[in-house]
Order: structure tokens, then sequence, then C-alpha cells
């Protein structure tokens, strides 16, 4: 599964022979293996490992180590809004994550005037799963109706599939007003004793 921490890697053993290690290549030292002293590594990287019997040892194995990303999102477009209404709005955001790829998205929104912000989650790929998000860029929106009048404050948290966060800038909204109504008119303007 996608982690943004180390990952400790289990190795075979054999009786009789003791089983040693190296990680990224097969040109320095070897290092020996037990339940006590499993290798971690804190990036993508190849372990290698063979039985050594005390004068000779055995052709290598290897396991691929990479799903490892520490490395945060990036928001590729700011954080802006559409579509504004009298009640509503829509936000819209560019995310770019090339490693572990986009995992989900909160929105939050609040009243200029109130304490506490309001959430809202669109999750695309589950975090900490083994299948990647979308690596590539996209932009991704959410609408919000149904709110009262007034100036809102909104920003988005991005996560992608590893684990790893991008907040982006806080932007303010204004919703529209109704319009007033004006230019009625009523015929005749003259005195008269029928409708009007």
């Amino acid at each position: 599964t996608w982690t943004n921490g180390n990952v400790t890697v289990t190795l075979p053993t054999q009786s009789g022979y003791t089983t040693q290690y190296q990680t990224g290549s097969t040109s320095g030292s070897w290092s020996t293996y037990s339940s006590s002293k499993k290798p971690t590594v804190s990036n993508n990287t190849t372990v290698y490992y063979r039985y050594y019997d005390g004068t000779n040892a055995g052709s290598y194995g290897s396991i691929a180590i990479s799903n490892i990303d520490k490395t945060k999102p990036t928001i590729s477009t700011a954080l802006s809004s559409s579509g504004v209404t009298t009640k509503g709005f829509t936000l819209n955001i560019g995310v770019t994550d090339p490693s572990s790829g986009l995992s989900k998205i909160v929105w939050y929104y609040k009243l200029s005037t109130a304490s506490s912000y309001t959430s809202a989650t669109n999750e695309y790929t589950a975090m900490n799963g083994s299948t990647a998000g979308t690596k590539t860029a996209v932009t991704k929106s959410r609408a919000f109706d149904n709110l009262t009048s007034g100036t809102y404050n909104a920003y988005a948290v991005v996560y992608d599939v590893a684990g790893n966060s991008q907040q982006s800038e806080t932007i303010d909204i204004k919703l529209g007003t109704v319009v007033k109504p004006s230019g009625a008119t009523a015929l005749p303007t003259t005195r008269t004793n029928g409708n009007v």
C-alpha cells in the first residue's frame, strides 16, 4: 500500500545460512539480517539479499520498494470560484501529484462573520490503498447551494493516496444580491373613476 513513511522489509531465511542484504546496489558491504535487524528504507529503492554459509554466498534475490511517497501534492491552478449566485457558488482547484496520485479534496467554507468552517469531502481514490490516484494535472470542482447571503471565506486541502496534504490559499466570495424591482407603471396616469 502507498505510504508517506518508511518501509521495513522482511526477508527470507534458511536454516544453516545467514541472510545478508544491501540497499540500492550490490557493490557495497553486505549487512546481516535478523528478525531484530530488518532493513528499513526511507525512499523508493531495491533491497538485495542472499544466503551466506560463512565462506561462500549464493546468488542474490531482490525486492523493489516503489510505494513510498513523501512529497506533497501540487496545487497547479489556484483555488477559484465560479457560478456565483444569490444562494451559492462553485469552488475549483487544479491538482497534480505524479507519485501516488490524487486521493481526496476537503473543501472548507464559512460566512466571514462565522467562527468555524463547514467542510465537504470529495474522495476519488482510497487513501493508503494499493491503487494510485490520478497522477496528471486535473481540475476538480464542488458546488455549494442554499446558502445565506453575505461574503464567504473558502479554502481546500488536497490529499494524495500516500496521505500527504497541501492547503490552498483562502479566497473570499461575495454572493449576489436579489435585484430590487423597479420600472412598474400604472395607466392611465390621470385621475379616473375606472380601473387602473
